[in-house]
């Protein structure tokens, strides 16, 4: 069993030397550890995954040593008896592979009462994909003097951050479609750089790759986007073609003009545009949504004809008024009472436009006889109401259009 034993030291010496110097490539060589006359040799730093080699220099014959490696996740434990031949050194190889983790570690080497610990460093290895990438904020008003910020965190294949100081390179493609590649190191376990918005709306894309790294990881792009900034002026555009009639019907479509920032820049689609009509028979407000920088409003006629002020306001600009006439949309009012057997009849009719045409039936008549009000709808322009028999004055107001009708002297007294 002893024989065994030995050759199978001697087996792992040979294995283990190797790795042992690449992985103390370029670290102080270990300081030995005083442990009653006898020697540990540990190495300050490894890399994770990589076996960390632990040689104890002349142990006791026949005595049993019990090595501990803890990295604070979960210690890993070896005892080993040493064989009756003095003089032979003790070799024993933790294989990290299972535990990649990087930081400090301690390695406690016992045997009886003697005991002694040394700290090593198990080190990251090199970045793998993918890298992990955090942009924000998403979203910047041109020409300010705000910043996106990229934090890029590379890692090894076990999650551990990369050694500090790595290189990762930064590619930005902007909304001209100019580039520009930037640097930035590690440290802290991250890397970061800010970019501004320019002057120009779009998207701006984010890249990245660890160029010295085996297989130069890289990420997906990011993005962020550069949006209109202040307005600078709103204006609405004058409707073309003829006069409206004041029909409270008929529809009107106001537009403004492209309303862009002090750069140029059009407002994004969807911007909310608040619209203030200011018209002869009542005070409208109207939203609408900005499609390619322009917002469209439309209108419909009053019911009384006469000037509507109209004024648009988006954020906190202010356009100048816009003002619209809307002609009267009833050329003549005819109407007159008569007496029948039954009563006294108003007959209203036809009214007509100044096309020719009916007025649109269900247009209000209003009706006002001696301080009282009825409305009546209007069909193909024409409609009869029963006036009371005692009824003295007359009037009536069709889209704001109003006319005193008379009653007959002989009406008025009851007479036939």
């Amino acid at each position: 069993m002893r024989g065994e034993l030995r050759t199978l030291l001697v087996v792992l010496a040979c294995v283990t030397v190797a790795t042992l110097s690449s992985a103390c490539a370029g670290a102080e060589p270990p300081a030995p550890i005083s442990l009653g006359g006898i020697e540990v040799e540990v190495a300050d730093q490894t890399v994770a995954g990589d076996p960390l080699v632990i040689r104890v220099s002349d142990p006791l014959p026949l005595s049993t040593y019990e090595i501990t490696l803890d990295d604070g996740h979960a210690p890993d434990r070896t005892v080993i008896t040493t064989s009756a031949e003095p003089g032979s050194a003790l070799l024993v190889a933790f294989d990290t592979h299972h535990r990649p983790f990087s930081g400090r570690a301690v390695v406690t080497v016992r045997t009886g009462r003697s005991l002694t610990t040394h700290q090593t460093e198990i080190l990251p290895s090199e970045a793998v994909d993918p890298v992990d990438v955090f942009v924000g904020p998403r979203t910047l008003p041109a020409g300010s003097d705000q910043l996106a910020m990229l934090v890029v965190v590379p890692t090894d294949a076990a999650g551990n951050p990369v050694a500090a100081g790595t290189d990762v390179e930064l590619h930005e493609t902007r909304p001209d479609r100019s580039t520009s590649t930037a640097t930035v190191e590690t440290n802290g376990l991250l890397g970061f750089e800010t970019f501004g918005p320019g002057t120009l709306a779009g998207t701006t894309r984010l890249g990245l790759e660890v160029p010295d790294a085996p297989s130069s990881p890289s990420a997906d792009e990011r993005t962020f986007l550069t949006v209109a900034g202040r307005v600078e002026s709103l204006t609405l555009e004058t409707p073309t073609g003829p006069n409206g009639l004041a029909d409270g019907r008929s529809l009107h479509t106001v537009r403004t003009e492209p309303i862009v920032d002090v750069h140029g820049n059009p407002l994004p689609d969807g911007t909310q545009v608040a619209l203030s009509i200011d018209g002869p028979d009542t005070v409208r407000h109207l939203t609408a949504s900005t499609i390619d920088g322009v917002a469209e409003f439309f209108i419909e006629a009053p019911v009384v004809p006469g000037r509507s002020t109209l004024t648009a306001r988006v954020e906190s600009t202010m356009s100048d008024p816009l003002e619209i006439d809307f002609d009267s949309a009833v050329v003549d009012l005819p109407a007159e009472v008569r007496a029948t057997d039954d009563g006294l009849i108003l007959a209203i009719g036809r009214v007509r436009s100044p096309t020719g045409a009916y007025v649109a039936d269900g247009t209000a008549a209003t009706v006002h006889v001696d301080g009282q009000n009825q409305v009546v709808p209007l069909e193909r322009g024409a409609a009869l109401f029963e006036l009371p028999a005692d009824a003295s004055l007359v009037e009536i107001e069709v889209l704001g259009n109003r006319r005193t009708i008379p009653v007959p002297p002989t009406v008025e007294r009851g007479g036939r």
